[in-house]
């Protein structure tokens, strides 16, 4: 037998031990990836998609008095609709459930409880649920969808849908690219190695794009080597043209010292959270636009269980079925209830503090020390990031069912940037949706390169991408004036009380001028009982100024700490005694 016959024979015998051992490896990947899916999310799965809720034994009072609400495996909440005239509650989507939860607002007996998913049904009996409290149902009715069925619904997910597409164009434009490097650009092994992994790599980058709408934090270091790639072979086209090959090593120096020198400093930039977004710290491994209303909803509320964290405090917050952080609140109201929902962004839910420790609580417990003969409850329907127009929505279409007595607007500084960004009640579609101002042309390099964030800031530009003019700053206040009269006009629409109450931030307590103190002076002349100058009672009544600052305020995050939103509850307080409405609640 020739030597060149066996070496051919051995390349082919190499050739299909390759195949074989890499069709192993993606057998045990896909293996090992499916079994890690069931342990930590199919295995949990009780309930997936439509299914029916059904209840006997109860008056429509008292159904109209029940909640029932679920948990996905990753603890989303889900909420079941109520049917009109009946005492049916509906699931519509295709999530899955880990848990089925009941509340009531009062003390009831259910005879019989029954879901009804498919084909299949399970049922419960006798069950007592106390007043205001939420019973897990999950292993009294055991109910659970086959494993196929799940599976099956899960692929009816546009998540797998587009999953599923975005693998076979990044196979098909992987496969394809290596076909035309091979065949039109031989070059060493080594070389072809780099050239798979930075196509493979680069797919992944534009890929996660398409299906988030996120610029991951790495994507800089590709722009920087498609870049030099590009000015590469721009200048290799010159010098073709020129048909001069003279200097062409001291080029490829050149550019591979400046690429190297960029990519280090980029690579420098990332490791160390230099020129990182607020955003960027909370959500690590990318860039989130402020201005991207791709999972935006109508609602600015959470969908889940959640951590209010950073580098100085981490609290954790559980939602009701509002999608608030906050206990459930039974719909229907006492004679002798007065009602007080506190909405507005992170300073009303509490960002820095405990739950117990939100400025709503510390007017909770500061109202106990007067004779009041209502009975107060206190909803918080503070979100973080949300603004004037969000919670006007919120109140005006999701929580009016509570008639609320009492409402309370916070307003900051930071909401001058949210609907400078936003937009005002014109966001808000008929369909549903909700359309934000466009973002500046430039935002992909500045989401994808830290370097050049350098010189954006340079220019003016916050980490928000905003520079505002002294026109477009007055025309936010004017937004924000806006939104505080709807809230007005809905108050005396709906017959309850309305106060909003300007807060400074630790910056402006230290400057003893708050930014927004010309708006809250316009609106005291529009509505005088119903504005609080939170900045003059700091000063004023409790003594603040830049001495004592830091004791109320985080020192790196700027939201107020446990003390902060106690002195906030007071200066609340301090409003409702001028107003009157304390001596009020203490009449009989």
């Amino acid at each position: 037998m020739s030597k060149n016959l066996k070496t051919s024979i051995l390349f082919k015998h190499k050739h299909k031990w390759r195949v074989v051992i890499t069709a192993f490896i993606i057998l045990m990947i896909i293996s090992a990836s499916a079994a890690v899916a069931y342990k930590c999310y199919l295995s949990k799965v009780l309930l997936s998609g439509k299914f029916d809720v059904i209840m006997d034994g109860m008056t429509e009072t008292q159904a109209a008095n029940i909640k029932v609400f679920g948990y996905s495996p990753r603890e989303t909440i889900l909420v079941l609709d109520k049917l009109p005239g009946n005492s049916v509650w509906e699931y519509k989507g295709n999530r899955n459930f880990s848990k089925l939860m009941i509340y009531s607002g009062t003390e009831i007996l259910i005879k019989k409880v029954k879901v009804l998913y498919g084909s299949r049904e399970t049922t419960a009996e006798n069950l007592h649920l106390n007043s205001d409290t939420e019973a897990d149902i999950s292993l009294k009715l055991k109910p659970r969808t086959s494993f196929w069925a799940i599976v099956w619904n899960m692929l009816s997910w546009k998540e797998a849908h587009l999953g599923f597409i975005a693998i076979l164009i990044m196979l098909f434009i992987y496969v394809a690219s290596m076909f035309i490097f091979l065949k039109y650009m031989p070059v060493r092994r080594f070389y072809q190695v780099l050239w798979y992994l930075f196509v493979f790599v680069l797919l992944i980058h534009i890929f996660f794009y398409v299906y988030t709408g996120f610029y991951l934090n790495t994507s800089g270091l590709f722009m920087i080597i498609l870049f030099m790639l590009l000015v590469y072979i721009l200048i290799m086209f010159i010098k073709r043209l020129a048909r001069s090959q003279k200097h062409l090593k001291e080029i490829r120096l050149s550019i591979t010292s400046i690429a190297l020198l960029l990519l280090l400093t980029e690579v420098l930039f990332i490791i160390t959270g230099y020129k990182s977004t607020r955003l960027e710290h909370g959500f690590p491994g990318y860039y989130y636009s402020p201005y991207n209303t791709k999972n935006k909803k109508y609602f600015h509320t959470w969908d889940s269980n959640h951590k209010l964290v950073n580098a100085e405090y981490c609290y954790m917050r559980m939602i009701n079925t509002e999608k608030l952080s906050d206990r459930e609140h039974s719909i229907i109201k006492s004679e002798n209830e007065f009602r007080i929902i506190g909405v507005g962004d992170s300073f009303t839910e509490g960002d820095g503090a405990h739950a117990d420790s939100t400025w709503l609580k510390f007017l909770e417990r500061g109202l106990m020390k007067y004779p009041i003969r209502k009975q107060l409850t206190f909803m918080n329907a503070g979100v973080c990031g949300s603004d004037p127009f969000y919670s006007y929505i919120l109140v005006k279409e999701k929580l009016m069912k509570y008639k609320p007595d009492m409402v309370i607007l916070p307003v900051n500084i930071s909401d001058i940037t949210d609907i400078h960004i936003r937009g005002g009640i014109d966001r808000f579609r008929p369909d549903g949706t909700v359309v934000f101002n466009k973002a500046p042309w430039w935002e992909p390099v500045y989401a994808s390169l830290r370097i050049s964030r350098l010189l954006f800031a340079a220019l003016g530009y916050d980490a928000l991408l905003c520079s505002k003019t002294k026109e477009n700053y007055e025309a936010d206040k004017e937004k924000i004036m806006e939104a505080v009269v709807l809230f007005n006009e809905l108050a005396k629409k709906n017959d309850f009380i309305f106060i909003v109450a300007f807060h400074p931030l630790k910056g402006e307590i230290n400057s003893k001028m708050m930014a927004l103190e010309d708006v809250c002076e316009k609106l005291h002349n529009k509505i005088p009982d119903g504005v609080l100058n939170m900045m003059d009672y700091f000063i004023v009544y409790e003594g603040i100024g830049p001495s004592n600052s830091s004791e109320y305020y985080w020192t790196e995050d700027g939201h107020h700490n446990a003390k902060g939103y106690e002195l906030f509850a007071r200066g609340v307080e301090w409003k409702l005694k001028e107003m009157g409405i304390i001596d009020s609640l203490m009449k009989e």
